[in-house]
């Protein structure tokens, strides 16, 4: 089965909340045919302030959110958008991406099975939740050192 494009899951969240299509579009700062290109896999998902104005229209929780993100970098071939500022601007999260590619040498190793992938999510979690975060400044200096 195939995935669902970002223009699909966006018109199943409108019609599940019960909002029609012109009335989403208004709330999001767009014309109606917009969205129905969008929804209908016309037009590319949006990026920038058109994506921030048609998520935030459609009030999703974080793991939804998250979803619609990755979906719009899919349909993109690039990384989700909502990762890319958070990339450029923080040492340890490059450094751990760096970590995972070399740890799965492009081979689909460690990162195409769903039970070491989550390990890793769990071990990050756990150290954030024990060191309180990462001062990015020192995380470059020790790997400049």
């Amino acid at each position: 089965m195939a995935q669902q494009t970002f223009g699909e899951v966006v018109k199943l969240i409108r019609e599940r909340q019960g909002v029609s299509l012109r009335a989403l579009a208004k709330d999001a700062g767009m014309s109606a045919a917009y969205l129905s290109d969008i929804e209908n896999n016309r037009r590319y998902a949006p990026v920038g302030k058109k994506m921030d104005a048609l998520l935030g229209a459609l009030q999703l929780d974080a793991d939804t959110l998250a979803q619609l993100h990755e979906l719009i970098g899919f349909s993109r071939k690039a990384v989700a958008p909502d990762m890319t500022e958070f990339l450029q601007t923080s040492g340890f999260a490059r450094m751990l991406v760096r970590q995972m590619m070399q740890a799965n040498d492009f081979e689909g190793g460690v990162l195409d099975h769903e039970e070491e992938a989550s390990a890793m999510v769990k071990a990050i979690k756990n150290f954030v939740a024990v060191t309180g975060g990462v001062d990015n400044e020192k995380v470059m200096e020790d790997e400049l050192a």
